[in-house]
């Protein structure tokens, strides 16, 4: 009795309790939980259910229950109050949040959001959501949170040792980001990274977020590389990143790539001063229980690029031309908690440019080996029309930010050549890491070594990470 939102057959049959069926306390108490919440989630959570009275039937040999169902006013959300953020704007946190004043309260939205939140790396609930209604149903959500470190500062160093007739030499990376520019959830990334004697990297990227107030993130970017002193390529960037659900993504970008190769580089490699236009769409979910030490869950990307590139002739005799072809991506990263602390994280990647020659020029095939890729090798030692690698990692956790792990990684290359067999070939390399958390930040020393490398001949990478 008292129902007049849902009827009473449409009550019955969210309940597990039925007629002919024992009387059991705790399936009766799931059934007025069921109640409760549907009502919450349709705006009524000041609804209560209470049981009014039992009539027992000797002649029937059962009993009949009477419900009693207070609905109480339809609640709406009038303002999301918020305290902690000193720095960053209040809308820049509400805005993530799937409540408008006005709107009916729904428990179901109202239970995640912490979840919510945590896309906002520089944000973390102190306690969890309050939310308070007066009798007419207005009300109102109050979060507490603090503010944590939204810049970054990543460093890298690696040295590849002596070998027969080649020195030593250092390579470095620097990566600074700033996730929360003047408290608005702006975004800044500069990075470089020096990945052998003769190639080096430049990468400025800005984010906008909430684009005319919707959930819709533009991005601009540049990037130059100089790869073996034989060219560069530079590349100017635009994209729109869509949330679709809690964790899938959709990204789609426009650029224009320039390749302008050196003497040597069109004599010898005939490579092509060029410009290509180009167009990707990407996907990505994020289900990682945690960004810096995941215990469980999974992280996938897939995108296709689709280009058109028109290049410069090599000589008088040859003409211009116009040349279409695409670029394949494929990432997925799977983790799962063997015990405590002990964790199994597997990665597996794919690259692939599908060309319409039969013959990939040098500046379209991608590079592989080093720290982020194929452990104990050289950065980019190996290229190929076709890559594919594999990380195997055993992690022993040590804290929520640090942790001691051997690995074990794999590749693949294949690369078409001209007036020889095409290369093809597996590469494999293992060794142990650590990260750990100083007081100028997380340290990451990785040790690795290739097929035949003694113990002392591996390769050295130290990563300082730190947030400020």
């Amino acid at each position: 009795t008292g129902n007049s939102v849902f009827s009473t057959p449409k009550i019955l049959q969210w309940l597990q309790s039925s007629p002919s069926q024992p009387l059991r306390k705790a399936i009766l108490e799931q059934d007025f939980q069921t109640i409760l919440k549907t009502y919450a989630n349709h705006g009524y959570p000041l609804c209560q259910v209470v049981l009014d009275s039992v009539v027992y039937e000797p002649s029937k040999e059962g009993a009949e229950l009477f419900i009693k169902i207070v609905e109480g006013p339809l609640c709406r959300i009038t303002k999301i109050f918020v305290s902690g953020n000193k720095i960053t704007h209040t809308n820049v946190i509400t805005r993530e949040l799937r409540f408008k004043p006005g709107e009916p309260f729904v428990q179901r939205n109202f239970e995640q959001i912490p979840v919510q939140l945590k896309r906002l790396s520089f944000i973390q609930l102190v306690q969890p959501p309050v939310a308070e209604f007066d009798s007419t149903g207005a009300g109102v959500i109050k979060l507490q949170v603090e503010e944590k470190n939204a810049a970054m500062f990543n460093g890298v160093v690696g040295y590849t040792p002596n070998r027969k007739n080649r020195k030593g030499y250092f390579t470095g990376l620097i990566d600074w980001t700033f996730s929360n520019l003047l408290g608005t959830g702006r975004r800044f990334a500069a990075f470089w990274e020096r990945k052998n004697v003769n190639s080096q990297e430049l990468r400025l990227h800005y984010l906008e977020p909430w684009v005319l107030n919707f959930p819709i993130m533009a991005e601009i970017g540049f990037r130059q590389v100089v790869q073996d002193t034989l060219f560069i390529r530079r590349i100017w960037e635009l994209g729109l990143q869509m949330r679709l659900f809690e964790n899938i993504t959709f990204v789609t970008k426009l650029a224009q790539e320039f390749v302008l190769p050196d003497s040597v580089g069109r004599t010898l490699f005939h490579i092509h001063k060029s410009r290509t236009f180009r167009f990707t769409l990407e996907l990505s979910h994020d289900g990682r229980d945690d960004f810096w030490n995941p215990r469980q869950g999974t992280f996938y990307s897939t995108s296709v690029s689709f280009l058109r590139k028109n290049q410069q002739p090599l000589s008088p005799e040859e003409k211009k031309s116009s040349i279409h072809f695409q670029r394949i991506y494929l990432d997925l990263e799977y983790f799962c908690s063997l015990w405590r602390w002990q964790v199994v994280a597997i990665g597996l990647h794919a690259r692939e440019v599908r060309y319409s020659k039969s013959i990939i020029p040098l500046e379209e095939q991608f590079r592989l080996g080093g720290t982020k890729t194929l452990r104990g090798y050289r950065e980019e030692q190996f290229r190929g029309s076709r890559l594919a690698w594999i990380n195997l990692e055993y992690r022993f956790l040590l804290g929520h930010e640090a942790r001691v792990f051997l690995f074990l990684d794999s590749g693949y290359i294949f690369r078409p050549q001209i007036d020889a067999p095409d290369y093809e070939t597996f590469k494999w390399g293992y060794g142990l890491g650590l990260r750990t958390k100083t007081n100028l930040g997380i340290i990451g020393l990785d040790y690795g070594l290739g097929e035949r490398d003694n113990l002392l001949n591996g390769k050295i990478h130290l990563r300082l990470t730190n947030t400020f």
